[in-house]
């Protein structure tokens, strides 16, 4: 691996806000913070799965930057602005939105559903074994 862009950096905390043109590799993974004993939960959250299931998916070529001939995957900001706010950021130019805790919290609230259906789909099971005894 070329070491030609690597960020001289061992060990240390870098604090601010870090703007990337471009691709980041990582041969680590990304963390944030999540240990409960620094968060004080304000409240459980839920989003309409319809919401969810109606988000914008496409693929798109940026305007900006060096490289406007890639093809990325994504969604829109401005929709998800309406429906999870915490997720998008107005930089005053141009919204950004964290994917990372998009998809958490769809995963979350998807998964809770398909419990939800399972449960639903073992009770009618059950009455229509009942009902094919009789």
């Amino acid at each position: 691996m070329r070491d030609l862009y690597a960020l001289p950096l061992t060990g240390g905390i870098l604090t601010g806000n870090l703007t990337v043109q471009g691709n980041i590799l990582a041969t680590g993974g990304v963390t944030t913070l999540s240990d409960m004993r620094y968060k004080e939960v304000i409240r459980k959250r839920f989003i309409d799965i319809e919401k969810i299931a109606n988000a914008p998916l496409f693929d798109y070529k940026l305007k900006i930057g060096n490289d406007k001939e890639s093809i990325h995957l994504g969604s829109s900001a401005q929709y998800w602005q309406k429906v999870l706010p915490e997720v998008v950021k107005d930089n005053k130019d141009f919204l950004s939105m964290d994917y990372a805790t998009t998809a958490l919290a769809s995963s979350i609230l998807i998964a809770a559903e398909v419990v939800s259906l399972r449960k639903r789909v073992k009770k009618l099971e059950t009455k229509l074994a009942r009902y094919e005894l009789q």
